[in-house]
């Protein structure tokens, strides 16, 4: 072979592995956008009664989630538990939210691995983000508390959503891809 057939054959075997580099970064990107996390809530519906039967109680909705998430810079898209807790004594008593982790994987363990919680007092005529947090602390078979509040007696009902979601703004979002989180949204109430 002479030396312009070897030149020809090189760009030619160039060209070949740069398509083939330009098409598995695209199949990477494609497959990083829509292959992420799946959650399970399962056995989220309790009502807890504290004092007369008609006193204290938080219920959380739905009974279970199978969810996909995928980065967003905005929770307003993601999937929610909804929970309501009313207080139909005559004294203020409190509720904590927590998530109950049956497993979370290391990669998860992140600030960009995101929960906001969204409170309204009028039945969403109007809602005000009361938390946003995220599963730094988070541990595989422990309880992690996310929120707390003081209800005021008389019938007072308070309303929340509670989403999980990846903030696409955090670095980390390609070693979350896959992995998985299973946890129970659970509610405790005491007597102030």
């Amino acid at each position: 072979m002479n030396d312009v057939d070897m030149d020809a054959k090189k760009n030619k075997l160039s060209k070949k592995s740069i398509s083939i580099m330009v098409f598995s970064l695209i199949v990477v990107v494609i497959t990083g956008t829509f292959a992420w996390l799946t959650w399970r809530s399962q056995n989220t519906a309790m009502v807890l009664t504290i004092g007369e039967l008609d006193g204290m109680s938080v219920t959380l909705k739905p009974y279970q989630i199978n969810a996909s998430l995928t980065p967003t810079n905005d929770y307003t898209t993601q999937e929610y538990v909804n929970v309501t807790v009313e207080n139909k004594k005559t004294v203020v008593d409190d509720f904590t939210l927590y998530y109950s982790i049956n497993n979370i994987d290391a990669a998860l363990i992140d600030d960009g691995f995101k929960y906001t919680i969204v409170k309204s007092t009028n039945n969403w005529s109007s809602q005000t983000v009361v938390k946003i947090g995220n599963f730094v602390s988070a541990r595989t078979g422990q309880n992690m508390e996310i929120y707390s509040e003081s209800v005021p007696g008389n019938n007072t009902i308070y309303k929340y959503r509670v989403y999980l979601w990846v903030d696409s703004s955090d670095g980390n979002q390609a070693s979350m891809q896959g992995k998985t989180f299973n946890g129970e949204l659970r509610a405790s109430i005491s007597e102030n």
